[in-house]
Formats: C-alpha cells, sequence, structure tokens
C-alpha cells in the first residue's frame, strides 16, 4: 500500500511551505474575530500565540488518524547490531504478520522476549506524521475548518457564527472522510479506525 502522496506545481508557480501554510492557517483563525492577519511568524503576540497553540492542538490530534496518505507498508531494516531503527516521524509501527514488536524508544521492541534485537528486516504498517506542505487539499481544508471552529468557539464567539463554523468543519470532516474511504486499502481500515475524526460539536 503505497503512501498516495502526490504533489503537483503548476508551470511559474512557487510550491508552498509549511511555514506559509502555517501563517496561513494563524491568519484565517485570526480573521473569524476580525483581528488583522499577521505578516509574519511572531511568536511574540498574543494572537499568534493562541491561534498557534489551537493550532498544534487540532493538528497532534489529526496526525493520529490512519489516512491514506500518511500510512504506507514498508520494510524495516535491521542495522548492524539486530536492531530495526523506527522512522523519526512515526506514530505507530505495526508488522503486517502480527508479531508482538512495539516501539521502545527509537527501535522495535520484541515485547515477548523483552529486548530490541530482532535480527532481521520487518515488514510493517508504518504511521508517519506528515509535514503540512505535502498534505492533500482535503486534509488541509480539514485542518482549516477544525483551526476556525475550536478557535472561535475557544475565544467565546457569539453562537450564531460558531454554527456556520461548525457546519464547514463537519462538511470538510464529511469530504475527508468520504475520500479516505475510497482511497483507503480495504484490508488496512477493516476495523473502521480509519473512519472516525474528532470535532467538538457546539450544543443545540
Amino acid at each position: 500500500m503505497g503512501s498516495g502522496i502526490f504533489i503537483t506545481k503548476k508551470k511559474g508557480t512557487t510550491m508552498p511551505t509549511t511555514a506559509n501554510i502555517k501563517l496561513s492557517l494563524i491568519n484565517s483563525m485570526l480573521r473569524t474575530l476580525g483581528s488583522a492577519p499577521l505578516a509574519g511568524e511572531d511568536t511574540s503576540h498574543p494572537d499568534y500565540i493562541t491561534a498557534n497553540a489551537v493550532l498544534e492542538e487540532v493538528i497532534e490530534d489529526f496526525s493520529s488518524k490512519p489516512l491514506w496518505f500518511n500510512n504506507s507498508i514498508e520494510t524495516l531494516s535491521q542495522d548492524n547490531t539486530g536492531r530495526i531503527p523506527v522512522p523519526s516521524n512515526a506514530v505507530a509501527v505495526d508488522p503486517t504478520d502480527g508479531s508482538n514488536l512495539a516501539v521502545a524508544g527509537n527501535f522495535l521492541y520484541n515485547v515477548d522476549k523483552r529486548t530490541d534485537i530482532i535480527g532481521k528486516d520487518v515488514e510493517c504498517y508504518v504511521h508517519r506524521e506528515i509535514e503540512l506542505e505535502l498534505m492533500p487539499r482535503e486534509a488541509l481544508k480539514f485542518i482549516r475548518a477544525a483551526c476556525r471552529f475550536k478557535f472561535y468557539a475557544d475565544e467565546d464567539g457569539g453562537m450564531q457564527k460558531l454554527q456556520v463554523y461548525a457546519q464547514a468543519a463537519q462538511l470538510s470532516e464529511l469530504e475527508l472522510n468520504s475520500v479516505n474511504i475510497a482511497r483507503m486499502d480495504m484490508n488496512f481500515f477493516a476495523s473502521g479506525s480509519g473512519r472516525t475524526f474528532f470535532i467538538p460539536r457546539p450544543y443545540n
């Protein structure tokens, strides 16, 4: 199962960077309150600090979701000590054969034998945390909508606009969910773990 990441670039255009996308997301949150957008990263600005905290929380929760673009089947190779290093951006690593191996520190660990000396290469499902610049459109749309909703709710925004942002977040969730079901290999998400996303719901 491939990672499903495809990045295209139009002739004469510049690819967005994670920093640019992050600033765009933060300014999108600030606009919900009518605040002026920031021209660049300003870690001392109160609005930046508040919005960035919301963004980090949303991304942390989102990154825990197994989706078509952040999962792949990979053969992880042992090093010269017989241990198997785990990718630095791995959220979860599970052997495809059901072996009782877990992640301990930076290496796979044999729970039954209580050792990190595996002694062979292991094929695994690898769930990675993906940089914003590598995320597909549907994922960024979901993150933007979820951030706007959470930021506005945390700032005690008016109920009418809150309902609008909540509806936008729910629609983007449905779109992402639909694309995920269509693109993920059935044998991976048969458990249903890839079908559920979390968005706080406002009270009616």
